[in-house]
């Protein structure tokens, strides 16, 4: 009896937090244009070799996903040695429905969409050397460690923020939609 008092309260807080965040969502996304870039030269300075992070979000099966696109930019601009990272159930759409409720196996790193899919917002914050080394040593400790995918506790935007963290940037709430989190990102770190 006390463990479906305790269930049914996970379940409504959760369902009360999902409300609260698509209703950010809606004012977050109201000046977006779907797919546009916004760049940020952090503080990056001189010449040498240019490093970047972009994240990114776009459409998915419940409220889209965040992931991050990161590497070198070239004299034009132009992106090299990308990597992608990003955090996603394992077991695809099933892990998605199911790690809503209790956690499921993850995998960090890109799924297919995030190849192939256009991204609703990116941020792309242009990083010094250091910075990137942070951001790649990150990367590599989260893939190293074992984590679960659920949607309130380890989710994709979980992910991002322990990268903004890595690079220095402050980081709206992870119980943001995808979009409404990037846009919030780009809005607290100018």
């Amino acid at each position: 009896m006390r463990a479906s008092v305790r269930f049914r309260r996970v379940v409504w807080a959760a369902a009360a937090c999902i409300a609260v965040a698509i209703g950010l969502a809606g004012k977050l996304r109201a000046d977006d244009v779907p797919g546009q870039v916004f760049i940020s030269t952090g503080e990056t300075r001189g010449v040498g070799e240019q490093y970047f992070v972009d994240f990114r979000a776009r459409r998915g099966a419940l409220f889209g996903h965040t992931f991050i696109v990161y590497g070198h930019l070239g004299a034009k601009g132009d992106l090299q040695g990308v990597e992608y990272a990003g955090n996603y159930p394992a077991d695809g759409n099933l892990g998605l429905v199911v790690g809503s409720v209790v956690p499921v196996c993850t995998t960090i790193g890109p799924v297919q969409d995030d190849l192939k899919a256009p991204a609703t917002i990116i941020y792309r914050r242009k990083l010094t050397r250091a910075q990137f080394v942070q951001l790649k040593a990150g990367v590599r400790h989260i893939r190293a460690t074992q984590h679960y995918w659920h949607l309130m506790f380890f989710n994709c935007n979980d992910l991002a923020v322990e990268m903004t963290k890595r690079v220095g940037l402050r980081s709206p709430s992870p119980w943001l939609i995808p979009h409404a989190y990037v846009a919030a990102l780009r809005e607290m770190n100018p």
